[in-house]
């Protein structure tokens, strides 16, 4: 289920989805744009657990194109994974790249939560987007459970580049007020690692995504540009 808007009102309309494999599903046979491909300063980290997205996305694209601004995480990907297809560069300022073809898909998985102006980034990738292409956005959603309690108990633990939070609303807005509309939104889980916490998830968490999935600790969202 996901979200459709009328005065800020929500009616759900699609459901929880595995968030990698939506993405996968998305891009496969593509040419792909990854923004913000290192995921530093957690690249390592990603990289030892199986759980970085760009090795995922160069298995079933076409061609990909990685993007990160963190030099050091360009670095790892490049020299200690080997990921020739992975260059320096700023999500805003896409154009100065000299790329010289347009995209099939972009992705911006967790990203737009780490921009001061994540509306430069948007209209940036419009400028190297094909007309009929996607743009697919991951963001950690405002209005998670888990944000939620650890509100109630005095804690905010957030990645420490984070400066924003975004609701399927305000997620939505933003899209849409730089010219792309949304085809499809979706909820998606962060399974925790630990037994202890993985019980917790199963007996709780679960059960109450079920119910609600509004509460899950991410949303995702498929968009077109306007033509």
């Amino acid at each position: 289920m996901g979200e459709q808007y009328l005065g800020g009102k929500m009616s759900i309309r699609h459901g929880l989805v595995d968030r990698k494999q939506a993405i996968l599903d998305a891009v496969s046979g593509q040419n792909v744009l990854h923004l913000g491909c290192a995921d530093a300063p957690l690249q390592v980290m990603r990289a030892a657990t199986g759980t970085l997205l760009h090795s995922h996305i160069r298995r079933v694209a076409r061609n990909v194109v990685g993007i990160d601004l963190d030099p050091e995480g360009v670095r790892y990907l490049r020299e200690e994974l080997g990921f020739g297809e992975v260059v320096r560069g700023d999500v805003t300022r896409l154009d100065d790249l000299g790329f010289t073809e347009t995209f099939d898909a972009i992705v911006a998985g967790e990203l737009l939560e780490h921009l001061p102006n994540p509306g430069l980034c948007l209209a940036s990738c419009r400028s190297v987007l094909r007309k009929e292409g996607q743009l697919i956005v991951s963001v950690p959603n405002a209005f998670s459970a888990k944000a939620f309690a650890r509100a109630c108990l005095g804690r905010e633990i957030v990645h420490p580049d984070h400066v924003a939070y975004y609701s399927a609303l305000t997620l939505t807005r933003l899209l849409e007020q730089h010219e792309f509309r949304i085809e499809r939104m979706h909820y998606y889980a962060s399974i925790p690692d630990g037994t202890f916490k993985r019980a917790i998830e199963g007996v709780l968490m679960a059960p109450l995504r079920s119910l609600a999935p509004q509460v899950s600790e991410g949303l995702v969202v498929f968009a077109a540009p306007h033509r």
